[in-house]
Formats: C-alpha cells, sequence, structure tokens
C-alpha cells in the first residue's frame, strides 16, 4: 500500500540553485514598488528572459545585460539566504516565470494554471471544457523546493465575442472578456461597441486597427477582417482603453458564474475518480516540471513518507441521538429519534400557482415523518388568512419583495417555503432578504415536485427538509459522543464579495459538537484582516456564550480561522491570558491544490480519516465520495500556536466535520469553518439580520 500526495520534493536543495540578485534604489522611500516599476521595460530590452520582481529585488537566473535607464545599488551571484522569508519568496517567484516561460511549446497559461495547448477538451454545445494544471512552488528554511499541484478546469464560450454580438446587443454593458487567442489569456473589461469600424481611424492608435496589425507583422489576428469590421473598446486592470477586434475575445467563462443548467452539465463532464485522475496528473505534471534545468523531481518524491510527512489514520466520531442511543451512522441514529425532541412552530408559506391537493398531501407526510424523528411540527394558523389576500403571481412578481413586507405579520416559526424549481430563482433572494435580513424571520425552502410524494423514493430528501427545520427552530439534531480536547470551538471567517468585507462569525461550538451560539459579528474589514476591535468582541461573546451554557468560563478556546491567519495573536494572548483561558488558533486551508490517494492492488481510492502530518501542519482527507461523484479535496489544516499536541487539533477538525446537523451529507469542512463561510456570504447579501434573536439556530442553511 501506498499514500500519494500530488506535491513533489525536488532532489535539489536551494543552496545549489544560484540567482543573479539585484538591489534597487528606493523611489520615495516606497520598496514594494521599487523593482515592479522596472521589470516590464527590463524583460523588453533582455529579449524577455525569464526575471521577476519583489519589494526592492530584481532576481533572474542569468545576468542582466541591458539596463536602460534603470539603475542598481547591488548586484549579487548567489543561492538565496533560506532564513530569509522575503529571499525564499523571490526563489518560488522565479521558479514559477521561468516555467511559465519553457513550457511555452507544450502549454498555454490560462488564468495561471498551465493547460496543454493540444488538450483533449470536454465539448458542450455552449461551452468548451479544457483540463489544466495548477501549479506552486515551495520553499522551506531547509532549502527544500516542493512543487505542489493539482487538475483544474478552465472553461470557454463556444461563440466569441464577435458572434455574440451578432445575436445580442451589448453597446454599454460592461462585461470581462479574455483574449483566448493569446498564450497568457489577458483579461479585460468590454466597454462599448466602437463608434468606427477596423478600417477607420481610431482616435487611441491615431491609424486604423487593420493597419496597426499590418504595421506590427500581426497577420493572423486579421485573418478574415474586412475594412467594415466591428470593433469593440476595452480596458485593462490599470483602467487603459483601447481598441480591440472582437473576434480575438471570448466572454470570461467560470464555473462560479455559469447558469445552474450549464452548471449541472458542467459539473458531470469534469468530475473524475481517482483512477482517471492521480495517473494522469503525476505523468504531467512531472513532465511540465521537467521543463526546468536547474532543479529535479524525482517521482517517488511524490510518497507521502518521501515528503516527509506522517500518516495517520483518524476514527470516525460515535454519535450520540435521542434518549442516549449512540451511532456511527446518522440514517441508522436517526431511525431512534433526533437528540433533542419537542415542537418547532412552523408557517406553511405556499406557491399559489402549485396543486393545493399534492402539497396537501406533502405536508401530512413531512409531519408524520417528523413524527417518526420525535418531533411534532405544530403548523401555525395566521397563513390561512392569507387565502383571499395574494396574488395567483405572487412568487414570479419582479416587486415580490414589497408585498412580503405586509405579508411577515402573518408567519410565526419557522417558515416552510414551498415552490416550484422556476418560481424559487424569482423568489428565493427576495424572500431571504425580507424575511431573513429584514425581519429576521428563518425560512427552509421546499422545491416541490411530485416525486415528494413517492416516500420510499423521497426518504432521504424528507430526512433533509425536517433537519433544515429542526436547525432552524433551535434543536440540536445529534451532538458527539464523545468529548473533543477543548472546551470549544470558533470559526471565524471573512467574506469578500462584490468589494464588500463582513467578518462572519460566530460558530460558537461546544466539546460535543453542539451549537452554542452564532451570531454574524460583522464591521466592514480591512481586505481578509479581523480587527482587534471586531476580534475582541468575539472573544467576549464567546465566553460569555460558554459562561451562559455551561456557568463558568472555558479553560481552553479552539479558533478556527477560514483562510490565512492574518490577526494579531499577540493581543489575543494578553487578553486571553488575563482571564486565565488557553487558546490555539488554527487555519483551515479549503483549497489546498492538493490531492490524496491511495494506491494498493492496482488500485487507485481515496481513504476518509486519512492525515498526512508534518510538525503542526496536516493535509486531512474528512470524505470519500463514490467515484461517479469525482475526487475527495482534501483541506489543510496549520495550528498558529502550541496549547494543544496537534493530532489533537486535527482529530477536532475531523470529528467536527461529522455535526453538519443540517444536512445528511457529510463534508469536508468542519462546522466552524462551514456554518462561518455560510455566515458571512449570507450578511454580505442581506440575507441574514445582525440583530438575529435566533442565535442558537442555523438561518443561512
Amino acid at each position: 500500500m501506498q499514500r500519494f500526495l500530488s506535491e513533489c520534493l525536488s532532489s535539489t536543495n536551494a543552496s545549489e540553485v544560484v540567482i543573479h540578485l539585484y538591489t534597487l534604489p528606493l523611489p520615495d522611500a516606497d520598496r514594494y514598488t521599487a523593482a515592479s516599476k522596472s521589470i516590464y521595460e527590463l524583460r523588453r530590452l533582455n529579449h524577455y528572459q525569464t526575471m521577476i520582481a519583489h519589494n526592492q529585488y530584481i532576481a533572474s537566473f542569468a545576468s542582466i545585460e541591458h539596463w536602460g535607464t534603470h539603475t542598481y545599488l547591488q548586484h549579487e551571484q548567489r543561492p538565496i539566504h533560506t532564513s530569509h522569508t522575503s529571499e525564499r519568496t523571490i526563489l518560488e517567484k522565479l521558479l514559477k516565470k521561468e516555467l511559465e516561460n519553457t513550457a511555452r511549446k507544450t502549454h498555454e497559461l490560462d488564468r495561471g494554471a498551465f493547460r496543454l495547448i493540444h488538450a483533449k477538451k470536454v465539448g458542450m454545445k455552449e461551452l468548451d471544457i479544457y483540463p489544466a494544471i495548477e501549479l506552486s512552488f515551495y520553499v522551506d528554511e531547509n532549502g527544500g523546493i516542493t512543487a505542489g499541484f493539482d487538475y483544474v478546469h478552465r472553461f470557454e464560450y463556444t461563440q466569441n465575442l464577435q458572434q455574440l454580438l451578432q445575436t445580442q446587443p451589448m453597446q454599454s454593458v460592461e462585461a470581462a472578456v479574455v483574449d483566448y487567442t493569446n498564450y497568457r489569456k489577458y483579461e479585460y473589461t468590454f466597454i462599448e461597441v466602437a463608434n468606427y469600424t477596423a478600417g477607420e481611424e481610431s482616435p487611441y492608435l491615431k491609424e486604423s486597427v487593420l493597419q496597426y496589425y499590418e504595421r506590427t507583422k500581426k497577420f493572423s489576428k486579421i485573418k478574415g477582417v474586412t475594412p467594415d469590421s466591428l470593433v469593440v473598446h476595452v480596458k485593462d486592470r490599470q483602467g487603459n482603453t483601447f481598441p480591440y477586434l472582437p473576434h480575438l475575445l471570448k466572454l470570461r467563462c467560470a464555473f462560479d458564474s455559469l447558469p445552474n443548467y450549464l452548471r449541472k452539465k458542467a459539473t458531470r463532464a469534469i468530475k473524475l475518480s481517482p483512477a482517471q485522475k492521480m495517473p494522469a496528473l503525476f505523468t504531467e505534471a512531472l513532465q511540465l516540471l521537467g521543463n526546468l534545468a536547474m532543479v529535479t523531481w524525482p517521482k517517488h518524491n511524490t510518497l507521502a513518507e518521501n515528503l516527509g510527512y506522517a500518516v495517520k489514520e483518524l476514527s470516525a466520531p460515535h454519535l450520540q441521538f435521542q434518549d442516549g442511543t449512540t451511532n456511527m451512522n446518522i440514517r441508522q441514529g436517526l431511525r431512534k429519534g433526533i437528540y433533542q425532541p419537542g415542537t418547532a412552530k412552523v408557517s406553511y408559506f405556499v406557491d399559489p400557482q402549485l396543486d393545493k391537493q399534492k402539497v396537501g398531501a406533502f405536508i401530512r407526510i413531512l409531519q408524520e415523518e417528523s413524527t417518526k424523528l420525535g418531533v411534532t411540527l405544530e403548523p401555525s394558523r395566521k397563513p390561512k388568512e392569507l387565502r383571499t389576500k395574494i396574488e395567483p403571481t405572487l412568487f414570479h412578481l419582479e416587486e415580490l419583495s414589497y408585498h412580503l413586507k405586509e405579508l411577515a405579520t402573518y408567519f410565526e416559526g419557522t417558515v416552510v417555503v414551498i415552490t416550484s424549481e422556476a418560481a424559487s430563482e424569482n423568489a428565493y433572494t427576495q424572500i431571504k432578504r425580507e424575511f431573513g435580513g429584514k425581519q429576521d424571520i428563518t425560512t427552509q425552502f421546499v422545491i416541490f415536485d411530485d416525486a415528494l410524494l413517492d416516500t420510499t423514493k423521497a426518504h432521504y430528501t424528507y430526512l433533509n427538509i425536517l433537519l433544515g427545520i429542526y436547525v432552524k427552530s433551535g434543536l440540536q439534531p445529534w451532538i458527539l459522543n464523545e468529548a473533543m480536547h477543548s472546551d470549544c470551538y470558533v470559526g471565524l471567517d471573512v467574506s469578500h464579495e462584490n468589494k464588500r468585507h463582513a467578518s462572519g462569525i460566530i460558530q460558537i461550538v461546544g466539546k460535543d459538537g453542539r451549537l452554542l451560539k452564532q451570531k454574524s459579528m460583522s464591521g466592514n474589514e480591512a481586505g481578509e484582516i479581523i480587527s482587534w476591535e471586531t476580534m475582541k468582541d468575539i472573544i467576549m461573546e464567546t465566553v460569555h456564550a460558554y459562561k451562559t451554557t455551561y456557568g463558568e468560563v472555558p479553560a481552553h478556546i479552539t479558533f478556527h480561522r477560514d483562510g490565512l491567519c492574518r490577526e494579531d495573536l499577540d493581543q489575543m494572548q494578553h487578553l486571553l491570558s488575563s482571564m486565565n483561558i488557553r487558546f490555539d488558533y488554527v487555519e483551515i486551508i479549503k483549497n489546498t491544490n492538493r490531492r490524496m490517494a491511495t494506491h494498493a492492488n492496482k488500485q487507485w481510492y481515496t481513504e476518509q480519516g486519512l492525515a498526512y502530518i508534518k510538525a503542526n501542519s496536516g493535509y486531512l482527507c474528512a470524505t470519500s465520495p463514490k467515484e461517479f461523484v469525482g475526487m475527495a479535496q482534501p483541506i489543510k489544516v496549520v495550528q498558529k500556536t502550541t496549547e494543544k499536541p496537534f493530532n489533537e487539533i486535527i482529530e477536532d477538525v475531523y470529528h467536527l466535520s461529522f455535526m453538519h446537523v443540517h444536512s445528511m451529507l457529510k463534508t469536508r469542512l468542519p462546522i466552524t469553518i462551514h456554518y462561518a463561510d455560510l455566515s458571512s456570504t449570507f450578511h454580505n447579501r442581506g440575507m441574514i439580520n445582525g440583530n438575529t434573536r435566533h442565535e442558537r439556530s442555523l438561518p443561512f442553511v
């Protein structure tokens, strides 16, 4: 049995790699832009040899001969000092830039990923999907050079911008576009269709677009272009506007921006099993790395043990359900009923266009299934007063949110919104924003179709619907049977959407995995950093919530940070030590650019609970999906403090991934991070009330 990780440790140490390092003078004492302002012209003057800029330095693997009007203070030819973080970063960037330049014959650079020029695309009517390799370098303090890699997919619309403009107008709609004919796939913002053609003079070029390409001998760009062809205006990231031929551009295509129907098709097309992914990934990645002449990459250095990791198999926890019943299987445990039985007040808000008899049958089944789980759904009578007061097309109205302002008083408890899939596209956001964000009413959406009336096939769906209702009603479906290693856990996240930043918290979870409190404590944060004022409030809320529940302050708190830690841990240490509370701060990295897999008996597969550990960090595979679903995506866990042993830290992360109590679906993230992520996103979209009274429920799932 062999355990693999999609990274490779070079047999070349950084101490063996000689670079040319130039120190530039500081203009206006700004060391962060000193080199970057010079690099573009220096590349042009030196036949585009590989060089990078970092702070006050420019580095290259070869001497930079031509400097033009630029000067430098010092030139050193030596290996990097591996004890210096900035010099390790310089070598990492230089290796990546060298690979970008040397791999041009075989690969295109597509939004930072290396795409085989002759890659076999996955074709759809509207989309072309290309596999690509996302690759990064890491140099450690001992000079070890590691390359991490994973397959990603790049999406292109089949129509170019010119074809699109022939079918739909885009006179002055800003949209992201990509020059798909360029090696680097440069991105721009479409501004407008120009009021002149390719054969007429452009005010930006002082000549026609055709004349420009003829003069610069780029004849392939104007193949098939006539003097009457369209011209568009685009702007780059620096805000510069210039003309472009629309047949060279396509709308930028990203998975998250695809319409739902295309996203479903694309998901099915790109899923790869471990057997399909791992051999091909290792072969292509190592071939790609072979373009670097100054370092070597042995194939056997993709084994976890050769990479310096200790392999640990974590055990799944026992979960506790009604009357102390324990089980490791959620579905089997729920047969005995949920951990916290009781009554849940609900109001049914039904799309008037649905068949009333069928919806009535669904509600009866829902209530019967809930009774089996130990919870009585108590319907409110208030919504009945609405029967003559709402329009048949209410859920389809663009101004639905206006009508909801008057309807809020007719609901109590958790509102179960029952609608069709088509109507939900219009209704979901408006109802969540008005009821959730403004009225502080929790809602559970149900997409109704006739299949729900067949309980033999829809039992799993009923369980998911009911779990959603329970957690929004403050009921705990299950807990961990064995206590974890910390007294409580706090999930921290900063959501960034549409240039708005908000710290989404708080998921305060007890040592048995139950929710103690959730609150969207958000201020507008500076980028990804949670300000000290916000962090101080979070700590106070955490300690208070724990003391309210258990009658004492916690002895130890573990903070889970979504992404990299940028907070001041010394300030946290000072405050918490004054309260006699110890703490650990742990990064949870969701997108690791890594895959973990086991190879045995000529088979590739993933193992749930498998961890690769090195010092105070490790990779964790918390799921093992069926092959048709695709391959498990690991997370990276990094401990920034030293209170608890790392083995306990990563085990708790794994056990918290079993506590997504709103769903039957096992996910890869601990609930601290998953729920904090959802909370901050809902807050930024105005779907959750900042002063919610539902602090023991989950309004954002």
